[in-house]
């Protein structure tokens, strides 16, 4: 179906830590009519929707408040974090709610 390639260009505005509300950007129109015509050239769009409608459903691995392995779960998720000069900026409360459902 495609994939989005490497874009060498990023007309999202930012600001430290994170992109710049849409509220509060007058580009935030041209941005999103550039990602979207990224994605219309490399992604077929109509067989995506295709297989999104005709699919059947299934289960995710964790349900309801989850914490607790659906029917389809054969082992907890393994989770990655990159912690570099690059990466270096995290919310404690998400490790502790990671570590909350034993997903260390």
């Amino acid at each position: 179906m495609g994939s989005v390639p490497k874009l060498k260009e990023n007309l999202f505005p930012e600001r430290h830590m994170g992109l710049v509300p849409h509220l509060e950007s007058e580009y935030a129109r041209k941005a999103m009519d550039w990602v979207c015509g990224v994605v219309e050239e490399n992604i077929d769009i109509d067989a995506l929707r295709t297989i999104a409608q005709t699919e059947r459903l299934i289960e995710a691995p964790f349900q309801g408040n989850r914490s607790e392995p659906g029917p389809f779960a054969k082992e907890k998720p393994k989770i990655g974090v990159i912690r570099d000069r690059a990466f270096w900026f995290y919310y404690p409360e998400n490790f502790e709610r990671l570590e909350q459902l034993g997903l260390p």
